[in-house]
């Protein structure tokens, strides 16, 4: 069954919030509109690269299905609550950012993500409307990938690859790169890196060498020395610098481009993880926060920090989360505002739980800036029908299940597949035990049927 909507400038809006499921094929006509409120299933062919397709209503909107999504114009126009792709929407003339988040996984980034095709462009990203995960270009174009986290549209940029199909994958994280990528691991040229913040950006296709322009904002925790920063790329197990090849802005928001002497771009040659850095003490990034810890407390969760000197200071937001991606706010504490002692801080978190949560601290200025924020984790014992113990670990992970224990696979945090990397050991037919051993340090995805956990290599 085919679905041809082929009248001119004619606007065709989906069957309300209920699933539409396409099994047969749906095209539109230049200049002709359809909207989506609800979930959108693909089954069949989905090739709309001359029309648009909207995305609005205030509902969580999923997009699944077996096969991909061509768009010619994207319009995201959700009033509220996010849209969450499970397949690949390309996208062949532009994205239309008005309000509302497109969210992906990074576990699943091969596969999984916003795609621009040759010549798309992006316009209208902001803090109200942004990719939160993987988002890809393809072509000869400089481009500024539509990326942010934690409420932060924070882009990253590249110059123009050599070849029309030549392509790199972005995405952005407003966290501290640790434990994946240790900011006290550095080159012996760099003073410090970001605590705060870091991005990712792969060459996924062909051999063109480009430029890397980060940004910084009110969540990048301090600039105020402009020459001074430098942008960084983890390779060799280590932050090394790329250089500086000029700035643009002020210390409050601004542009970095790899390069030298604070005046000259040049094209880069590293691919991969990146974030802000300084050769000199100047410009704070890891600021005045000296520990974070979160530690089971008899039914409650016990949350601790510290701080070595506070500037400012107005308060300290905690918040909560299951998965690293959706937080939920918990509580402010005052701060100090002044001092130049250490101080430490407290509070107990009575919500149950069980599994693993994440606990992420914000340290706010009186002027509402996010200065630092760290994160830790606890674990509880597990009541589900899979149990994965101890986490973290540094060397033998066990998995254990109700009843037959199928094949095992684990991702690192870019969604490669790293289970060459582990030896599995089956001890039953319901007990697995994984060697960790050949893994660096980070967080992974241990899969087995349907059923995900996230745990920590140490």
């Amino acid at each position: 069954m085919e679905l041809l909507l082929l009248i001119a400038a004619m606007l065709f809006y989906g069957m309300g919030y209920s699933q539409v499921q396409n099994e047969g094929t749906i095209r539109l006509h230049p200049e002709t509109q359809i909207g989506f409120f609800g979930d959108v299933t693909n089954n069949g062919t989905f090739d709309c690269d001359s029309g648009r397709v909207v995305f609005s209503g205030n509902q969580p909107q999923l997009v699944n299905g077996s096969n991909l999504i061509t768009i010619g114009v994207l319009s995201m126009e959700k009033s509220a609550s996010a849209l969450d792709l499970d397949i690949e929407i390309a996208v062949s003339d532009s994205v239309v950012f008005t309000t509302g988040e497109i969210r992906t996984d990074l576990v699943d980034s091969q596969t999984v993500f916003l795609h621009f095709l040759d010549d798309a462009v992006a316009t209208g990203a902001s803090n109200s409307s942004f990719v939160n995960g993987v988002v890809r270009k393809t072509g000869n174009d400089g481009f500024e990938f539509p990326v942010g986290n934690n409420g932060f549209f924070r882009p990253i940029s590249m110059g123009a690859p050599s070849l029309t199909s030549d392509h790199f994958s972005a995405y952005y994280r407003g966290v501290s790169p640790n434990p994946l990528f240790s900011i006290n691991s550095l080159d012996g040229v760099l003073d410090h890196v970001s605590d705060c913040e870091y991005w990712g950006l792969h060459r996924t296709n062909g051999t063109s060498d480009v430029d890397v322009t980060l940004s910084w904002a009110a969540n990048s925790c301090g600039v105020d020395a402009l020459c001074d920063l430098q942008i960084a790329g983890w390779r060799n197990n280590q932050w090394e610098t790329l250089g500086n090849g000029g700035t643009t802005g002020t210390v409050i928001s601004g542009t970095l481009i790899t390069g030298t002497g604070c005046s000259t771009p040049e094209v880069s040659t590293h691919y991969g993880e990146f974030t802000l850095a300084s050769l000199t003490a100047q410009n704070p990034l890891p600021v005045e926060l000296i520990g974070f810890t979160a530690m089971l407390e008899d039914d409650d969760v016990r949350l601790t920090w510290s701080t070595h000197t506070e500037f400012n200071s107005d308060h300290f937001a905690l918040f909560r989360s299951d998965d690293l991606e959706n937080w939920e706010y918990i509580t402010n504490v005052d701060a100090a505002g002044y001092s130049t002692v250490p101080l430490s801080y407290n509070y107990s978190d009575e919500v149950p739980f069980r599994g693993v949560r994440y606990y992420l601290l914000k340290a706010v200025d009186l002027d509402g800036t996010v200065s630092a924020q760290m994160i830790d984790k606890v674990t509880r014992g597990f009541s589900s029908e899979y149990s994965f113990y101890p986490n973290p670990t540094s060397d033998i992970l066990v998995v254990t299940a109700n009843n037959k224990i199928s094949e095992l696979e684990i991702f690192d945090a870019m969604g490669r597949n790293c289970t060459e990397m582990v030896e599995v050991m089956q001890k039953g037919e319901s007990i697995l035990h994984v060697n960790l051993q050949g893994l660096s340090t980070g967080i992974y995805t241990v899969r087995i049927d349907n059923v995900s956990q996230k745990i920590e290599k140490r």
